[in-house]
């Protein structure tokens, strides 16, 4: 698994994961998690095309037979997106993440940090519990409040194992003890990965976000080789990550679907 954001993305799945590769696919599992759509996805060696949307759909059944399971993800590497009307017309979403690294000698550090805020690592359940609340109160359109508050708590669980196993932690960045900002950093074989950055709406545009990633990195670069950044071509901290050496390494795209009733 060569692409830098699927092979990082792996550091995020439960213990119990399973990973199985078949000629024209790898199969990714995560059998306590069932309701993670990139935690239960096909990863396609080839970008799919729009005549194999049955075939592709009969082969995640497959796969899946958790009746938990009420989507489908097909995921593979580079930006191409042709070809896909058969599944946009039938209400799949198209994602396009773009992956960026940096390495100790491209990394630029910061000149004008926001010198307010207290940074440090979540040590309390309070600290994780105002993380999650966070989240919570920031999240993507579309999403039940419900539902997107359970799935947070278990990211919270595998995070907070992930940090007993010394694999990395999440640093909050902090105003009078509100917490207006957060970013994971995990890794594995000398690579880190980010999760996570978010920023409270309240607080954008006042150095805080690039005050924290320039933390994070001192730190990391102090022991790993690389560093990875995964989000959208159109999220706006990009920028902020290429003003410190990040630069696009490859890209995922993938098309979900998930059962709404």
């Amino acid at each position: 698994m060569t692409n830098l954001g699927y092979l990082t993305d792996l550091f995020f799945l439960e213990t119990d994961k399973e990973i199985t590769t078949y000629p024209n696919y790898i199969v990714v599992k995560s059998p306590n998690e069932p309701y993670f759509y990139y935690g239960n996805f096909l990863l396609l060696k080839q970008m799919p095309e729009n005549f194999k949307k049955a075939k592709l759909e009969k082969q995640f059944k497959s796969h899946f037979s958790d009746e938990r399971i009420r989507h489908f993800t097909f995921c593979w590497s580079g930006k191409v997106k042709e070809h896909l009307s058969s599944f946009l017309q039938t209400g799949y979403t198209l994602q396009l993440i773009s992956v960026l690294a940096a390495s100790p000698t491209n990394f630029i550090r910061l000149k004008q940090k926001n010198e307010d805020l207290n940074i440090r690592s979540f040590s309390t359940k309070a600290d994780w519990q105002q993380w999650i609340d966070l989240e919570c109160e920031e999240k993507p359109n579309g999403f039940e409040a419900t539902s997107y508050r359970q799935f947070m708590q278990g990211r919270a669980k595998l995070y907070q194992q992930l940090n007993q196993q010394k694999n990395g932690n999440f640093y909050g960045a902090y105003l009078d003890n509100e917490l207006v900002a957060a970013a994971g950093l995990f890794h594995q074989q000398g690579i880190g990965r980010f999760q996570s950055v978010l920023t409270k709406a309240a607080y954008r545009r006042q150095g805080i976000c690039k005050t924290l990633i320039n933390y994070i990195c001192h730190i990391a670069f102090q022991q790993l080789q690389q560093l990875v950044i995964a989000a959208e071509p159109s999220y706006h901290a990009l920028d902020i990550y290429k003003s410190f050496g990040f630069r696009e390494a490859d890209f995922q795209t993938s098309v979900y679907w998930y059962n709404k009733e």
